[in-house]
């Protein structure tokens, strides 16, 4: 009988002590899904990212149709003297991550890309066929106007004119030297 008992106190004490352990992995599995809710509400709720250089912006992501998703990313060095700009993309083949934080449309990058576009003389982009690969010929006025209308309309509050009308024969010429 004395055995019997023990064996029962024994049983009874060895479920007493794996019971906390299940309960501690609840919790942390509850604190866990506690902070991932809370950075993707934060992430939600944060400005689009323009550069890796913004706080936690190191890596944005910008949804595709279809569900899918592009994260965007810097892979300079530490010791690079180029002021980051997203020169990696990743297609991530499911939706975007609910904590990686959105990349707004118009970069800094794509910016300043088209304040320094000069119009090559006698440009006229609505008389220009674009052709199949209009940078081809990089100075070309096929090549200028593909890029600035591609990044004029990501960016419209970027210089390129009132009320964000695109207007590629607005951009001042500046000197020779191309862009």
């Amino acid at each position: 009988m004395l055995i019997r008992i023990l064996a029962i106190l024994t049983l009874s004490s060895s479920f007493a002590l794996v019971a906390p352990s299940l309960g501690q992995a609840e919790d942390a599995k509850a604190q866990a899904a506690e902070a991932a809710a809370e950075a993707a509400a934060e992430a939600s709720s944060a400005p689009p990212c323009t550069s890796p250089s913004q706080d936690g912006c190191a890596t944005c992501c910008r949804p595709l149709e279809g569900g899918m998703c592009t994260q965007l990313s810097w892979t300079g060095g530490g010791s690079s003297k180029t002021v980051p700009w997203y020169n990696a993309q990743k297609a991530l083949g499911k939706a975007c991550p609910p904590d990686c934080r959105k990349c707004a449309e118009c970069l800094d990058r794509d910016r300043e890309t088209l304040e320094k576009l000069k119009r090559p003389e006698g440009c006229v982009c609505e008389e220009t066929d674009p052709g199949v690969d209009p940078c081809h010929a990089p100075m070309s006025c096929q090549c200028f106007c593909s890029r600035y209308m591609r990044l004029a309309a990501k960016c419209v509050d970027g210089g390129v004119g009132k009320e964000g009308n695109v207007d590629p024969q607005a951009v001042v010429e500046e000197d020779e030297g191309g862009w």
